[in-house]
């Protein structure tokens, strides 16, 4: 499975002990480049890695759209997305960042100051509230084979339009958001 890998390991329930052969979930160093220039190095599980890295970059404000990159690619090892973008010369942060899965992430800005608060008109209702966290429990298929993995969602209220897992939640929203600029989802009041 994507993003696990398989390990012998001793489960331990109400003092019983067994052997198990199972999924261990996956955490990794990989460095993303733009442009030629390495920004930052992110701890992740390494799964949809470009989906990831253009989501991070629209995190952090670098890209707007789909239309802001001309090429992603991710090399061979696994350990580093190389994004280019159309525009020759873009502001970037002097010195790559470490973010980290579990340890929370850092980003380059003070996102407070420049995004402004999330203004949506859409009202739901307790069951579709239950009725998402049942989609989203069905779609935590790294979840139940490893346990140790954050799933997030997008929904419209009524069906999830995207779904993600990673060990941090923090990329799990940015696997949704860089999974709607590749399919052209406009996450607006979802």
């Amino acid at each position: 499975m994507d993003g696990a890998f398989a390990w012998p390991y001793t489960h331990w329930s109400a003092g019983d002990r067994t052997a198990v052969n199972g999924l261990i979930i996956d955490e990794g160093l990989v460095r993303l480049h733009v442009n030629g220039h390495e920004l930052a190095t992110l701890m992740c599980t390494p799964s949809d890695l470009v989906t990831l890295a253009l989501g991070f970059l629209r995190s952090e404000g670098i890209i707007q759209r789909i239309q802001d990159v001309r090429l992603a690619h991710v090399c061979p090892s696994q350990t580093c997305v190389d994004v280019w973008l159309r525009a020759a010369a873009v502001d970037l942060p002097s010195r790559p960042i470490l973010t980290s899965g579990c340890g929370g992430g850092v980003t380059f800005d003070d996102l407070s100051q420049r995004v402004p608060p999330v203004a949506s008109q859409r009202q739901i209702g307790a069951q579709q509230i239950l009725n998402g966290m049942q989609q989203l429990m069905a779609a935590a298929t790294l979840y139940r084979e490893a346990r140790g993995v954050h799933t997030s969602a997008l929904s419209d209220g009524e069906r999830l339009l995207a779904t993600a897992e990673d060990v941090g939640r923090h990329n799990t929203v940015d696997k949704l958001w860089g999974y709607c600029l590749q399919h052209g989802i406009d996450s607006a009041g979802h």
